[in-house]
């Protein structure tokens, strides 16, 4: 899969993590509220349907995801990794060029469903505010895995999960969320 394809579909993921109230995971880090978890699950659901397969992914699943991201991007901001606005804005128009030429009939449909999800166009999409937010993290855990990388904290032995495993804070999830 072409890089850019795999980053937009990071990008189409990821769900925003907000809101305290209604928390379904909280630590001393990062709070996920059930609106955030609804969306994530909803955006994965969609690109599964997109992919004409069945979504058979466990809430516990997406929840454990939605907190491995929250803890690196925790991580980040603790170390002060973060693109600059000008980066982010760049990342957004070469997503916007690359899709524009190289996306499949499968992506410019979600990508319409996305838009239409958003209220905006399907050119606006890029440039929505939530978007850029997602593109903005993106960049981040990129950043951020780079210099893990490079620093030799994470290696074929210790990879980015088992970093992520010993790094993740102490969390507490509403049991309503569990399946």
């Amino acid at each position: 899969m072409p890089k850019w394809i795999g980053a937009v579909l990071v990008a189409l993921l990821l769900g925003a993590c907000s809101e305290p109230s209604d928390a379904v995971v909280t630590s001393e880090d990062f709070t996920i509220s059930r609106q955030a978890f609804e969306a994530y699950k909803e955006n994965v659901q969609q690109v599964y349907v997109s992919n004409e397969q069945d979504f058979d992914v466990p809430d516990s699943e997406l929840l454990n995801q939605m907190i491995e991201r929250e803890t690196l991007l925790s991580i980040a901001r603790a170390r002060g990794i973060a693109p600059t606005e000008q980066e982010v804005a760049r990342y957004a128009q070469a997503t916007k060029e690359a899709f524009e030429t190289k996306a499949s009939a499968q992506m410019r449909k979600l990508h319409a469903q996305l838009a239409d999800k958003l209220g905006v166009s399907k050119d606006a999409y890029f440039t929505h505010p939530s978007v850029m937010k997602q593109y903005e993290e993106l960049l981040t855990l990129e950043a951020l895995i780079a210099t893990l990388t490079a620093e030799g904290t994470v290696t074929d032995e210790q990879t980015l999960a088992k970093y992520v495993q010993q790094q993740r804070p102490p969390v507490t999830i509403d049991d309503s969320i569990r399946e």
